[in-house]
């Protein structure tokens, strides 16, 4: 986790915490801080954000997929314990914009997918759907999904209300 400013969209590092004011930051996962940096900067306000969701997984040690991980990591495989492994359980890229914003075009793969058409609602884009059964395949999807979102953030040009 790292944090943005909420006026300049500076971005700091969790180590620079004690040196901040947290009240002028808020919090905002690494991997999309760039994207979400510049489309900010350039007008199109953001009220929220996500790359992709993952967390850890315990896995019964009696399972097959338990047995294998044992074989490969070389770890005693124990009924009475569990293995733990990194899992992604959502593999899609989702940005939320301020009421009142409006894109000129979407990333590739992107759609809206809460059109925002009700007074005081902000609309969301979704995309980068990543192969979630695959948590290496899954990482580099959403790598390439934060790319590609950077690109098409960069080649925006600034919002006029």
């Amino acid at each position: 986790m790292i944090y943005m400013h909420k006026e300049t969209y500076d971005i700091t590092s969790v180590g620079d915490a004690g040196t901040i004011t947290l009240d002028d930051y808020f919090e905002i996962d690494e991997i999309i801080a760039l994207p979400i940096q510049v489309l900010n900067r350039k007008g199109y306000i953001t009220i929220g954000c996500c790359a992709g969701h993952s967390f850890k997984q315990l896995i019964e040690s009696d399972s097959a997929y338990a047995k294998k991980l044992s074989e490969l990591l070389g770890v005693p495989l124990d009924k009475t314990k569990y293995i733990e492994t990194l899992k992604i359980t959502s593999g899609d890229t989702h940005i939320a914009f301020k009421e009142g914003i409006f894109l000129p075009s979407l990333p590739p793969g992107f759609t809206v997918d809460n059109p925002g058409t009700e007074a005081g609602s902000h609309f969301r884009i979704t995309g980068g759907f990543a192969d979630i059964s695959d948590t290496f395949k899954a990482l580099r999807d959403i790598l390439e999904t934060m790319e590609q979102l950077y690109k098409w953030a960069l080649d925006l040009s600034d919002f006029k209300p």
